[in-house]
């Protein structure tokens, strides 16, 4: 069974790799995919700098009082850290070279499903 931080390992190296197709099957909505495709366009590459696992209870409970029908054993919430480059034809000013810091929020539906991506703010 894969656990939170492959799929986010597998989030930044198919994004990498622009695979639009597989790395939208990571996420429990497909509601953001034309954003994420705009920004792989300009994307030229990302790094994985590191992952942490956030416990803060306050922080679970805020994303579970939205989201009643999951159970706290079924999410997972990380704080990610990653260097990304964008290609000279990023004319948009939210496409910045840079370090960033950003939060993954995952969820499934019980303990013996797969984890998909609910929010990612990158």
């Amino acid at each position: 069974m894969e656990d939170g931080e492959q799929i986010i390992r597998e989030y930044f190296y198919l994004k990498n790799e622009k695979e639009l197709s597989t790395l939208s099957k990571l996420f429990v909505s497909k509601d953001n995919i034309s954003e994420l495709e705009l920004q792989m366009k300009h994307l030229e590459k990302i790094s994985l700098i590191y992952i942490k696992e956030e416990t803060n209870e306050s922080i679970l409970k805020a994303y579970l009082k939205d989201n009643k029908s999951i159970a706290n054993r079924n999410l997972k919430v990380y704080k990610v850290n990653y260097e990304v480059s964008y290609n000279n034809n990023a004319s948009e000013d939210k496409y910045k070279d840079g370090v960033y810091e950003s939060w993954f929020f995952l969820n499934r539906e019980n303990s013996y499903s797969k984890w998909f991506i609910d929010i990612c703010d990158i």
